[in-house]
């Protein structure tokens, strides 16, 4: 996983209590690919998930701001991955 179990957005480790939120909902013409895939913790993805334009609560995220963070971790991860099986190696 290119997370490394960790959320995109809090960055905790989830072990196997991950979720993935689809950036650009389905019913809107979101894709179920890796691009349009966001790795999320439980409460981080309550959070995205709990915006109403009609009674502003939680947080309000634009597709942009979502992919900025996912991509921003998954350079953390890919680094600290490196890092590890260089260690190894050695």
């Amino acid at each position: 996983m290119a997370s490394g179990r960790h959320c995109s957005l809090c960055y905790n480790f989830c072990e196997t209590k991950i979720e993935l939120h689809h950036i650009k909902q389905k019913k809107d013409g979101g894709e179920g690919s890796f691009d349009n895939c966001l790795p999320l913790c439980f409460g981080c993805h309550a959070d995205v998930m709990q915006y109403n334009p009609d009674h502003p609560k939680g947080k309000k995220y634009t597709v942009t701001e979502l992919k900025r963070y996912r991509n921003k971790w998954y350079k953390k991860s890919a680094k600290v991955k490196g890092i590890y099986y260089l260690m190894k190696a050695i």
